[in-house]
């Protein structure tokens, strides 16, 4: 697939390859490939229809956009080249898949074989990325599928066999959502929001002094959200349609593990 999608790109003349369209899932009840990790509340908010809170950002937005684009070409490549392999006679894209439970789109299937992927800066798989290949498989009935990691100057691909024990395992873990979070500790930092530790989101005590603030030794500053998930409002009434947040607290709150209050971060 390397050299096929090197040749296509040495040529220089893009062919265009009709947009397919899967249709509108906003009701989707069933289980979709490429959201069979993460939060299970996240997805039963999307599988029963409820509306967005927190729409993906411009910035977000963007980079999707960049990532069909990076599949359109490895798409293009292989439909391209169809002529020349042989193996190739029996390929598609933006392939529309489904059963009773699980619904999703490959896009590409060559020779009965799923391929996904992924504008990404990740040398390693990520394990919900050979998860939704593997679901992809199993809609397929297929032994293995192809996972194709897309970074700015070069490529991995990597082969993935087929395991419907760990497909259904997931899917009955997602069926069973755990309840909405109560307070701010609850926060899953990298699902509810985009900060890499807990560190980052509960209020703390300084650690140093700052001129340039006034903070000084021992005071406590607040933490700090930043929204990752669309449905974060229906688990946190307050957000109010806000993406950035402070989280405030005091000395004492800290010691009995609570916060006084937040606030939208307009910074």
């Amino acid at each position: 697939m390397r050299n096929l999608h090197h040749e296509y790109l040495q040529q220089r003349e893009r062919i265009s390859l009709p947009k397919k369209q899967i249709g509108d899932r906003s009701f989707e009840s069933r289980f979709r490939a490429s959201r069979l990790y993460g939060c299970s509340i996240a997805d039963h908010y999307a599988r029963t229809g409820q509306s967005y809170t927190h729409p993906h950002p411009y910035s977000l937005l963007q980079r999707f956009e960049q990532g069909n684009r990076v599949a359109d070409v490895w798409q293009e490549a292989v439909l391209w080249s169809k002529n020349k392999h042989s193996v190739l006679h029996d390929a598609d894209y933006e392939v529309p898949l489904e059963n009773d439970v699980l619904v999703g789109q490959a896009d590409l299937v060559i020779a009965g074989m799923p391929v996904e992927i992924k504008n990404t800066v990740r040398y390693q798989p990520f394990a919900g990325h050979i998860l939704q290949l593997m679901a992809y498989c199993k809609l397929l009935k297929a032994p293995k599928g192809f996972l194709i990691y897309q970074r700015e100057f070069n490529n991995s691909i990597f082969e993935v066999e087929a395991n419907d024990a760990i497909v259904d395992a997931a899917i009955l873990e997602m069926s069973n959502p755990i309840s909405a979070p109560q307070s701010v500790y609850e926060i899953k930092p990298g699902l509810c929001c985009v900060e890499s530790s807990a560190e980052d989101v509960f209020p703390k005590e300084a650690k140093r002094a700052s001129s340039r603030t006034g903070i000084q030794r021992g005071d406590v500053v607040p933490g700090t959200i930043t929204v990752k998930c669309q449905y974060f409002g229906h688990c946190f009434p307050w957000a109010n349609n806000h993406a950035k947040f402070k989280v405030h607290g005091t000395n004492e709150s800290l010691a009995s593990g609570e916060i006084t209050g937040t606030t939208p971060d307009l910074s």
